[in-house]
């Protein structure tokens, strides 16, 4: 008899257009005790963002041309040819934040990266992407300061809300410990601070 529960087969991998997708087979009891089969998709749907997809996109406005990271992370040429020091760009693995920020009804995306220029700065960038039909594309990117704590990030009304450590006049340059809240918009493909507004 029919208890109207479904039950849960062992999850499948398979391929379809070159994206793996995890299918699960779902059994699910008729009034004649016989079952239906049905695939069930458990992917991010085509409009939004995945974390991987941050980690492998192009970034612009950190240095003269766009950085494209690999695995989170962007190495340049040396700036002296055989030279050990070069620019280096890395995606923060945290805060990460998920959100629409122009609008449109998709999941953008807020990202932190710290660019490394073989001085004894480490600029941190605020970074907007935007979802183009499940790509991520940077659109916007904004100097935060140098050595500049990201505490937390997230999207409130459309709107990016960053908790920052920054230095204040006596702090040593290790360690910014004057607490700000700013707040920043997505428009015209700027980030706009709003904090000072």
């Amino acid at each position: 008899p029919s208890t109207g529960s479904e039950e849960l087969g062992t999850p499948e991998a398979v391929v379809v257009s070159s994206t793996p997708v995890t299918l699960t087979t779902v059994v699910t009891p008729t009034v004649a005790a016989s079952a239906e089969l049905q695939l069930v998709p458990s992917v991010i749907p085509p409009d939004e963002i995945d974390v991987e997809a941050l980690r492998n996109t192009a970034y612009d406005g950190i240095l003269d041309e766009a950085v494209l990271l690999e695995g989170g992370t962007y190495e340049g040429e040396p700036f002296v040819s055989g030279g050990a020091s070069r620019p280096v760009v890395i995606l923060l693995p945290e805060p990460i934040t998920f959100g629409d920020l122009n609008g449109d009804g998709q999941a953008d995306a807020a990202v932190i990266l710290v660019s490394d220029l073989g001085g004894s700065g480490s600029f941190v960038y605020l970074a907007a992407v935007e979802s183009r039909n499940g790509v991520a594309e940077n659109v916007a990117t904004l100097l935060l300061g140098d050595r500049v704590q990201v505490k937390s990030l997230e999207v409130e009304d459309g709107r990016l809300v960053a908790s920052l450590l920054s230095h204040a006049p006596d702090d040593p340059t290790c360690c910014p410990s004057l607490e700000t809240t700013r707040t920043f918009l997505l428009r015209d493909k700027l980030l706009v601070d709003e904090t000072t507004e």
